[in-house]
């Protein structure tokens, strides 16, 4: 769980070094790939439920 907030955040000190343009835009993917994980979950996890 470690590892992945340190990759989150060197991600993060990646996308702040970008032009503004292009932060906004990996922002926008992080904040995506993010929350696409999160549904995810609650899918898996209804379907776990429902099943």
């Amino acid at each position: 769980m470690l590892k992945q907030d340190t990759k989150d955040a060197e991600l993060k000190v990646k996308i702040g070094n970008f032009p503004k343009k292009l932060q906004f835009l990996g922002e926008f993917i992080f904040f995506t790939q993010s929350s696409v994980r999160v549904q995810f979950k609650h899918l898996l996890i209804l379907f776990l439920i429902k099943a």
